[in-house]
């Protein structure tokens, strides 16, 4: 059975656990996991570092997957410093030497899962943070939503517990590669990619065009292209049209809509323009779409 997360219950928690925290919440949930083949979920947390935090060490027996919220600090992983700061996740594996320190005028937080299994372990290799050590991501918010779903289902204390959380790790693995950036995290331009990502995800209606994206953000449209390519894994323009077309199937699936009217509040004057994106995205015409409805 699971133990739940407790915040500041350090006094009792293993002795691998950090007491150089300003307040921290722990769950555990096989501390003893012995030689194993499936991913297995140890235990994991939120840390909210003091300003002396240091780790360094080179007997840790889990794999780690980390992932920082706040701060600034550094990590060294196989003899290379890595800075760290908000949306940087890293990864060590067992027994491999490594160094975690905070900087005290800018205190880390950071969530952590400690792994074990042979599975584990090849999932991580597979990934870019096997392959990089670190990661810079650029939607922090989903990556976090994991971590927070790992800790709730970790409270339930349920005999479901641990195999729920076992099965989010491929999730979170997977959302870190989706979500990752190559390089540049903080180079020129990233904050305005942002600004037009966010522009899209709220206010897809009011574009026709990708021109009238970067007119909204002060740019050119050639240069919103190279952002895009820079720090996505898609166009912007193919992001454009998949939140429009996201839209559209939300108002298609009402009993009582109309191709034709869901095409004009999408802005589009010719249905058949409006099918042929709808299939591009979908793989399925609108009015196929709104039979399967039926």
């Amino acid at each position: 059975m699971a133990r739940a997360p407790r915040p500041d219950g350090l006094v009792d928690a293993p002795a691998f656990i950090s007491r150089q925290t300003r307040s921290s919440h722990h769950y555990y949930l096989n501390l003893s996991p012995g030689r194993c083949r499936d991913i297995v979920v140890v235990c994991g947390g939120l840390e909210h570092c003091r300003a002396d935090y240091l780790v360094d060490r080179s007997d840790f027996p889990f794999l780690v997957v980390e992932f920082v919220i706040q701060g600034k600090g550094e990590v060294k992983l196989g003899g290379t410093t890595h800075a760290l700061r908000p949306g940087t996740a890293f990864a060590y594996f067992a027994r491999a030497a490594h160094v975690i320190r905070t900087d005290p005028r800018c205190l880390l937080s950071k969530y952590y899962v400690a792994l074990a299994g042979d599975v584990a372990e090849r999932l991580v290799r597979k990934s870019a943070l096997g392959a990089e050590g670190v990661v810079s991501v650029a939607r922090p918010a989903e990556i976090v939503a994991i971590y927070d779903l790992l800790a709730q289902y970790a409270a339930n204390s349920t005999p479901y517990s641990a195999r729920l959380c076992n099965a989010l790790i491929p999730v979170l693995i997977l959302k870190i590669a989706e979500a990752g950036l190559s390089s540049g995290v903080d180079g020129e331009g990233y904050p305005t990619y942002q600004l037009a990502r966010e522009l899209i995800r709220t206010r897809f209606l009011e574009f026709a065009t990708l021109n009238a994206v970067a007119a909204a953000c002060g740019i050119s449209v050639f240069y919103l292209c190279r952002l895009f390519k820079r720090f996505d894994q898609e166009t912007g323009y193919r992001f454009l049209m998949r939140t429009k077309m996201n839209h559209a199937a939300e108002l298609l699936a009402e009993p009582r809509s109309q191709v034709n009217a869901v095409a004009a509040r999408l802005g589009y004057n010719d249905a058949f323009q409006f099918s042929r994106v709808f299939k591009r995205v979908h793989g399925i015409s609108p009015g196929h779409f709104k039979r399967m409805q039926s």
